[in-house]
């Protein structure tokens, strides 16, 4: 087991607390509100003993995102850089209101260029392979997140009255603000959700021990099912292969909108991947009239 992180001191402790109640008043939700303070306990612990995130500079923030690294060991991307800035300045923002500081370290950081991110759809012969051999529990999670489009949060957070048999629907309320909408309930799903076997009540995904899972904790126990089957894939790749499948098969990109529970098309986008037979396919019918190809003059 991994050594445990050394307990804030309590000043520290209170203030967190303090935001954390704000957060709940706002009605964030409760996976937004957990990411936001294990970022915040993090800058926090780095700070101490010398000096609490009330007193931080600028160049405080910057030293220590310069000093965060992934899992992996490597540097925070520009994305991971950019939310964390963001989480700490909307802690700031929040303390200036309250007048626990008259400054805010984050406010002439500038923020990290945002680079255009392409889809990375697992694999069909990988999506396959990892369905084929899992055990009813992954099993489940797995076609939720290709075959229905959940996000981790979302499969987490799925209750048995949320599978709506005799409509072949599946109700999502724990997607991003807090959003409910419907989703087609795939045959597949339906039959790896009765091999479970689905519970009476209450939670459908239980931890081992008891209780539900948070969303981060789902997402790391996918991912890690997924490397040990050779598989260089994320849980949140199952989201993009169901959001590219479904637009190959209307090309209608409110529909995956929908589908995703997505507010703005343009982040729908982003989750369908670019399709060579289909601009192949385009390339082909074009076309120039005989006439224009008369007037026109080749040369090599």
């Amino acid at each position: 087991m991994g050594k445990l992180p050394a307990p804030l001191s309590t000043e520290h402790s209170e203030l967190l607390r303090a935001y954390r109640v704000d957060q709940e008043r706002r009605g964030l939700l409760p996976s937004s509100v957990e990411h936001t303070g294990t970022k915040l306990r993090a800058f926090a612990r780095w700070l101490e003993p010398a000096g609490t995130v009330l007193e931080a500079t600028r160049e405080d923030v910057q030293t220590f995102l310069d000093g965060r690294r992934t899992h992996e060991g490597r540097k925070l991307n520009s994305r991971t850089r950019y939310y964390w800035v963001a989480v700490l300045h909307g802690f700031y923002e929040w303390a200036l209101a309250e007048d626990l500081t008259g400054t805010d370290p984050t406010a002439r950081i500038v923020r990290p260029k945002q680079r255009r991110v392409l889809p990375r759809p697992i694999a069909d012969d990988d999506l396959e392979l990892a369905i084929r051999t899992a055990p009813p529990q992954m099993r489940a999670m797995l076609t939720l997140a290709a075959l229905a489009g959940l996000r981790v949060q979302e499969i987490a957070g799925l209750d048995r009255d949320d599978v709506i048999e005799a409509k072949s629907l599946i109700r999502v309320r724990h997607g991003k603000g807090d959003k409910e909408r419907i989703v087609p309930l795939h045959p597949t799903v339906l039959e790896a959700l009765r091999c479970l076997p689905l519970p009476r009540t209450g939670a459908i995904f239980v931890r081992p021990r008891g209780g539900r899972f948070s969303g981060n904790r789902l997402s790391v126990v996918i991912s890690a099912y997924l490397r040990e089957h050779g598989i260089n894939a994320t849980a949140h790749q199952l989201r993009h292969w169901f959001a590219t499948e479904v637009y190959a098969q209307g090309h209608d990109i409110r529909v995956v909108q929908e589908l995703l529970g997505h507010s703005d098309p343009a982040t729908t986008a982003a989750y369908v991947a670019y399709s060579h037979v289909d601009a192949a396919a385009a390339v082909r019918s074009l076309s120039i009239s005989s006439a224009a190809l008369g007037r026109a003059q080749f040369r090599r």
